[in-house]
């Protein structure tokens, strides 16, 4: 008969009170690609697809995913999800995988407002261009994603 010690008990606690189905952030967005169908019709959205939907250098977006180049700015989460077509469950459980972002806030219009377009990505799905337009159409500022996005470079490629 094995005795059971306090480290063995506090282990058990912990595993069956707190599940954790992702351990990471990172985890989190794989999982989650796997159910978003790519753009040429395979069963998975691939990190470069996915960051080509958010128009960002895909080095760069695999840092912010993997946490290596970790980003202050939720709007980046949140159009991450977005892109995705998660819930807004799923993107509150996205933001507190992501250094404990705030969730977000029925009381807030502008998170109200992104609320109904989360909820609306499964049937009518929108880019984040066109969510950029209806955030606008409403008052609201554009989802800040990221300082650097690819869109913005050069027309000869080289720097002034």
């Amino acid at each position: 008969m094995k005795i059971n010690t306090t480290n063995d008990i506090l282990l058990q606690k912990q595993t069956t009170e707190f599940p954790e189905e992702y351990p990471s952030f990172a985890d989190f967005i794989k999982a989650k690609r796997k159910l978003e169908l790519g753009s040429s019709g395979k069963k998975s959205i691939t990190t470069r697809e996915l960051a080509v939907r958010l128009d960002i250098n895909y080095e760069l977006f695999r840092k912010i995913i993997n946490m290596n180049k970790p980003t202050k700015k939720r709007d980046c989460i949140i159009a991450i999800c977005a892109a995705l077509r998660l819930e807004p469950e799923e993107t509150d459980e996205a933001l507190g995988l992501y250094n404990f972002m705030p969730r977000l806030d029925t009381e807030n219009p502008r998170d109200d407002l992104l609320i109904e377009i989360l909820e609306g990505q499964f049937s009518t799905p929108l880019t984040i261009d066109q969510i950029n337009q209806k955030l606008l159409r409403n008052g609201f500022p554009e989802l800040d994603i990221i300082d650097h996005r690819t869109s913005v470079k050069p027309a000869s490629g080289k720097k002034n």
